[in-house]
């Protein structure tokens, strides 16, 4: 299957019908760029806005556009929307909009999930799948995600006289190794130099007595 051209979205009446069409999707992929050096809220640049037959990057400053649509797209509740990392793209919707997207999907939190317990998981002897429901593993909910702090460590690059380095951006990379880093700094103290995700309490507690011996 081929890729849908990007659309470049400047006008109203171009944002409604993308709007229209992505409001049938199951769910959607957006992200933001914005600007904050020089102002207190951030000022919205783009969005890019995804479906199974659409790729779009909507022009927020082009003259005269009106951005309702997209904020009645992401007001359906009955589409989930796939963001990275969405804290401060949260914040430019809801200071544009007045509210916070509804059913929203953060790779970053996903992450985190995906350390925590979120496996499938089979019987060695009968092969019988284990974890067929949400009764049989952790479901991560909005009180186990703990404060997140971002800290910017630039490292210029010595391949070029301006030390620019091309990136790209995946909320989910970040939150799994920290996680991983935090606990098995944890059980450094213990001995326990390795271990496979998810960590579970009774992963994490076999581990610590196979260390003790």
């Amino acid at each position: 299957m081929n890729a849908p051209e990007t659309a470049f979205i400047t006008t109203t009446d171009e944002l409604a019908a993308l709007c229209d069409r992505l409001a049938s999707e199951e769910f959607i992929t957006v992200d933001t760029e914005f600007m904050r050096e020089r102002t207190y809220y951030p000022e919205l640049c783009l969005v890019q806005l995804a479906g199974t037959g659409d790729v779009a990057v909507v022009d927020a400053q082009a003259k005269g556009i009106d951005l309702a649509p997209l904020g009645a797209l992401l007001a359906k509740q009955d589409v989930v929307k796939v963001f990275h990392a969405c804290r401060q793209d949260v914040e430019i919707f809801l200071l544009l909009f007045g509210a916070v997207p509804t059913n929203l999907f953060d790779t970053q939190i996903a992450g985190m999930a995906a350390g925590f317990g979120e496996q499938i998981a089979y019987d060695p002897d009968s092969g019988q799948l284990l974890s067929g429901s949400f009764m049989d593993y952790f479901m991560p909910r909005a009180e186990h995600q703990p404060p997140i702090t971002l800290i910017d460590c630039g490292v210029p690059s010595p391949a070029n006289p301006l030390g620019a380095k091309g990136a790209g951006e995946a909320g989910a990379t970040g939150s799994v190794p920290a996680l991983a880093n935090a606990v098995l700094d944890a059980l450094k103290a213990v001995n326990v130099r390795a271990l496979d995700m998810p960590y579970t309490s009774d992963r994490i507690w076999r581990a610590i007595q196979k260390a003790r011996g």
